[in-house]
């Protein structure tokens, strides 16, 4: 279609109807949607899928995680750079992330609200053992999986569990157990794309 008829059509909603319509690209994540300028002309209408994304057990700011889990840093400045670089490369502002738990090490500077403002995502965060906070999810619930932090909290029966807490002490999938951890050290340091993640399950994929 033309950028003409883009607009003839465009120019013969109501003006209820465009802003009907527009709420509705808002909410489906359009990226330079519909661009009217101050004379009336059409500009562009440019779509963006945004992505889904999980990972669990940050520990930002947490010192000993980096011998209690032999993560690869020199010290815990790296690591909480390291950590967010990463997830800000993959993850843009209007994605969504499922963050399975243990988001960071409080102190009086530095809250969690300071580390949750530098990362990127619409975050849907699921309670952890060391997240000390009131109205967080405990358990995500889908038709045939579950999403958790620890996967001992979760009852029998379910196709799949992704969960974290288990750090690298596990494998990052165990299909004999019907169980994926996305704790960082299983994942790069870095957030995975779920659908991505549920087709190597799926796949056959890292045999475990």
């Amino acid at each position: 279609m033309s950028n003409y008829k883009y607009w003839a059509w465009w120019n013969a909603l109501s003006d209820n109807e465009q802003e009907v319509l527009l709420s509705l690209l808002y909410s489906l994540n359009l990226e330079d949607y519909i661009k009217i300028d101050d004379q009336g002309n059409y500009r562009s209408l440019k779509w963006k899928m945004a992505k889904v994304f999980v990972c669990a057990d940050l520990h930002l700011n947490h010192a000993r995680i980096i011998e209690l889990c032999n993560r690869p840093f020199k010290d815990v400045d790296e690591m909480n750079d390291t950590l967010i670089a990463n997830w800000n490369s993959v993850v843009d502002k209007e994605d969504t992330i499922y963050f399975l738990g243990d988001l960071c090490f409080e102190t009086k500077e530095k809250s969690k609200d300071y580390w949750l403002s530098k990362l990127n995502g619409h975050i849907i965060w699921v309670k952890g053992n060391h997240d000390h906070y009131k109205r967080l999810i405990k358990t995500i619930y889908f038709n045939e999986y579950v999403m958790v932090h620890d996967p001992n909290d979760v009852e029998l029966g379910w196709k799949l569990c992704i969960h974290g807490h288990c750090h690298n002490k596990v494998p990052r999938i165990d299909r004999r157990r019907k169980r994926i951890c996305v704790s960082v050290e299983l994942i790069d340091y870095t957030p995975i794309e779920l659908n991505k993640l549920m087709e190597e399950y799926e796949n056959g994929e890292r045999k475990s």
